[in-house]
């Protein structure tokens, strides 16, 4: 049991981490909402979203995402566009016309568009990428080989949706964030434009703009937060059918100042071991490239890029920055007392897939067996529209070989305390730490 426990602490601590990048999900509700607007017609047997698609389904829906899709049909109807392909089926007709005709999109070969050919990440991010004014031609933003870099670096999808089998489901996930994502040197989303340009009715994509409205706001509570001073709770408990138990309860505060070339930051943290409610607290400051750890009996110092230092901060800040949009599952806004609360409900199977990862690295994935069964989000925000409390519950169930099934649940709480030039770091004397290496 104590192996279980361990296990679960450590799969817990890394997926509450703001560094999760997994993601494995079944988009079905996100295939809806693009199908209410017209983007994503699924086949004549359903979405089909387990299998991979073929590069014309993808011609589709390029031609969708750039609004042209009525342009194209009514200029192939009046034959003002064409291809010189043999293997393009009836529905993709007008689209692979329009794409060849303006130079979008080549066949494999002079003859074959290539149509039952699979459509890779990497090709689709690069029409996406496209779509939203980017170019991979010669001295261009991206190029073809280094498109899936450049697509998680804009925040189009993480770099494990793209990884392994391309999928419809995955499709569905990128083509969503695409609709969320500005136009190159533009403050507008794609949405916005292809409603601005009629391509998209806008009472058909009220749902989606909600939501991209509200991820927007979000979005910006994360880039401002690059000074605060915040205080944090952390708690997770574990059910059984005899009892309940709290594995780890954990209070601390943290002050930070970030900037592109220099971070200081100080973290304080205490953790109550609740078997013999004995404390501990460990100290650590981040000052210059050096990292400071004070444990009550030691005092080590130890040098650090600004990558390190920087993941240092995520890590003990656990997740501030929203998760993709296309894992958002509801979105609910509460108002009371001048404050309005955004609970949001995310994916479940963006948290499994992270915890499968963990599993496999600690060679235990055999015998236990974690799932989320709801994780939420809140932000709450003072009449003043500064975020004033940031929440988060991760609900789960865990199996283990020869034990009973077991529930648990990991919350989170950071009080902002304030954010931007008000906060200040009082450093303590440096001298008497001693430098190790690794």
């Amino acid at each position: 049991m104590k192996k279980t426990l361990k296990f679960l602490v450590i799969a817990l601590a890394l997926a509450m981490s703001v560094m999760i990048t997994a993601s494995a999900a079944s988009y079905t509700s996100l295939a809806d909402d693009l199908k209410d607007i017209g983007m994503f017609t699924g086949t004549d047997v359903g979405y089909e979203l387990d299998r991979e698609p073929t590069r014309a389904e993808a011609a589709v829906m390029l031609v969708r995402m750039l609004g042209e899709e009525g342009n194209a049909e009514a200029a192939f109807e009046a034959g003002t566009i064409s291809y010189p392909f043999t293997d393009v089926p009836d529905w993709a007709d007008a689209q692979i016309a329009y794409l060849y005709t303006n130079s979008l999109a080549n066949g494999i070969s002079e003859t074959e568009f290539g149509t039952s050919t699979k459509c890779s990440a990497q090709m689709y991010c690069t029409y996406l990428l496209r779509v939203l004014g980017y170019s991979d031609k010669e001295d261009g933003d991206f190029t073809y080989d280094g498109a899936l870099d450049f697509a998680a670096q804009i925040g189009l999808a993480d770099s494990v949706l793209l990884a392994g089998t391309f999928t419809r489901d995955s499709l569905v996930a990128v083509s969503y964030q695409a609709l969320a994502t500005d136009v190159k040197e533009t403050d507008g989303n794609l949405l916005s434009k292809l409603i601005e340009d009629g391509a998209i009715d806008a009472d058909a994509a009220k749902s989606i703009s909600t939501n991209i409205a509200t991820y927007d706001k979000l979005n910006a509570v994360s880039e401002a937060m690059k000074s605060f001073d915040v205080d944090l709770t952390q708690k997770i408990t574990m059910t059984t059918d005899e009892e309940t138990v709290t594995l780890s309860d954990m209070t601390g505060t943290m002050k930070a100042n970030i900037t592109t070339d220099s971070i200081e930051a100080e973290i304080i943290r205490v953790t109550t071991d609740t078997t013999t409610e004995k404390t501990s607290s460990i100290s650590t400051w981040l000052k210059d490239g050096w990292k400071y750890i004070d444990d009550g009996t030691d005092k080590t110092k130890m040098s650090m890029d600004y990558d390190q230092l920087l993941e240092t901060i995520q890590n003990s800040l656990m997740s501030m920055d929203p998760m993709p949009i296309y894992c958002y599952t509801d979105i609910a806004e509460t108002s009371e007392d001048g404050k309005t609360s955004y609970i949001v409900s995310l994916d479940p199977e963006y948290f499994n897939a992270i915890l499968n990862t963990v599993g496999q690295s600690l060679g235990d994935a055999q015998s236990t067996n974690i799932e989320f069964s709801k994780v939420t989000q809140s932000y709450t925000f003072d009449e003043s529209g500064t975020l004033t409390n940031k929440a988060s519950q991760m609900d789960m169930n865990m199996s283990y070989s020869g034990s009973d099934d077991i529930a648990a649940t990991l919350s989170s709480d950071m009080k902002i305390n304030a954010i931007g030039d008000s906060v200040t770091i009082d450093f303590p004397d440096f001298s008497d730490f001693t430098e190790i290496t690794e």
